[in-house]
């Protein structure tokens, strides 16, 4: 029987090394820097996060402010914005609760939406050219509150479009709590977490973002841990480091900030690096 565990990121990938290009050289000091968050539906936080100087390649946003009147979101000229097209809302309570900004290195013919989407989750191919990494697959989801509908969403989508051989990654902010990513001493659980747990596993995924560190704080709550990465075992290899970062734009929730270096050292270590 397999020994691999979902709950826990892979012992084996690079610490973090000041420095930033293009994504897409074969310098072995290349990070690949992707930022996850929610933004609370706000228009300030959605700004700051698009107009901020930190150099992302690719922003991997949940709720993220929408227009009231057009139920899109704004342009931005340095940005390509990907909603899911599968999903057409008609109304505000409809709108798109996920979406995907790429910088101006990644061209039309770069990024390949995946179907079958819908309004709370989302999935991209990326075309990286490098000589270890042909593309990425990123996968977007918000999981509401209360109903937690995203994880039945997840398991079909996963059972349909899961390809273990292409390095893949699950953003998501996902409303469950389960002791393995709970902060110390906060004791609450969802049932929905299994599922979650197990949906992941069984495809393949572990959380390769930080464990117990709180991403979401509330004056009438203890802080918790809701917001997450999983990547598969193709991904793994090439993870510098995934930490969460208080630079959260004004958002109530902590972003995750997430390195890739698509060209690692061939020496290994022993574990998977939080600084950022």
């Amino acid at each position: 029987m397999s020994n691999y565990n979902p709950l826990y990121p892979h012992p084996s990938s690079q610490n973090f090394h000041p420095g930033s290009s293009s994504p897409f050289s074969d310098s072995p000091n290349t990070l690949f820097r992707i930022l996850q968050l929610n933004c609370h539906n706000s228009f300030d936080v959605t700004t700051n996060t698009l107009n901020s100087k930190s150099r992302f390649s690719i922003l991997v946003l949940q709720e993220p402010w929408i227009n009231p009147h057009t139920l899109k979101l704004p342009h931005y000229a340095s940005w390509s914005c990907i909603l899911d097209s599968n999903h057409s809302p008609s109304n505000y309570s409809d709108k798109h609760r996920t979406c995907f900004f790429l910088d101006q290195s990644f061209s039309s013919e770069d990024i390949h939406l995946i179907k079958e989407g819908n309004w709370i989750l989302s999935a991209i191919d990326l075309s990286i050219n490098n000589s270890r990494v042909k593309k990425i697959r990123l996968i977007n989801l918000y999981n509401p509150p209360r109903i937690f509908e995203g994880i039945k969403c997840l398991t079909d989508w996963l059972d349909q479009h899961n390809d273990r051989r292409i390095p893949s990654f699950i953003f998501m902010d996902s409303n469950l709590h389960h002791p393995s990513w709970n902060p110390p001493n906060y004791n609450h659980s969802h049932q929905q977490s299994k599922d979650l747990i197990r949906t992941c596993g069984r495809h393949g995924f572990k959380i390769v973002s930080e464990k117990g560190k709180p991403t979401f704080m509330n004056r009438r709550t203890s802080s918790t841990v809701i917001d997450l990465v999983w990547g598969n075992f193709s991904c793994l290899q090439y993870i510098d480091s995934c930490c969460t970062s208080s630079n959260n734009f004004g958002s109530d929730h902590q972003a995750i900030v997430l390195n890739l270096n698509f060209n690692p050292h061939p020496i290994p270590v022993t574990r998977l690096s939080f600084r950022c």
